[in-house]
């Protein structure tokens, strides 16, 4: 349950996958409700573990509200590729790097 004073979903609710190893438990389904209860959006998501990370495949976000559904796919993923820390910073996130 939210704690600001305007939320956007009144209750989140989600799922995780059950593993031996916690590391290897990723979120398989959330479901979003309104301020009233109401259910507004389920999204369900699969994984691939790419080296030693988790990153999702597969998003589904079907709204329950107006019955619609969007589809998010990754592909073609690499993990650690020498990009340094200063890429990451607010700026450059918000503009691109400066070659």
């Amino acid at each position: 349950m939210p704690k600001e004073s305007n939320p956007l979903y009144g209750k989140v609710v989600a799922w995780y996958e059950k593993t031996a190893n916690w590391a290897d438990c990723n979120k398989r389904r959330v479901e979003y409700y309104d301020t009233r209860g109401q259910l507004q959006k389920v999204q369900s998501l699969t994984w691939q573990k790419v080296d030693d990370a988790w990153v999702w495949d597969k998003v589904l976000v079907d709204n329950q509200a107006i019955g619609h559904s969007s589809i998010f796919e990754v592909s073609d993923v690499s993990i650690n590729v020498g990009l340094k820390d200063s890429v990451f910073t607010e700026r450059t996130l918000k503009r691109g790097v400066k070659e």
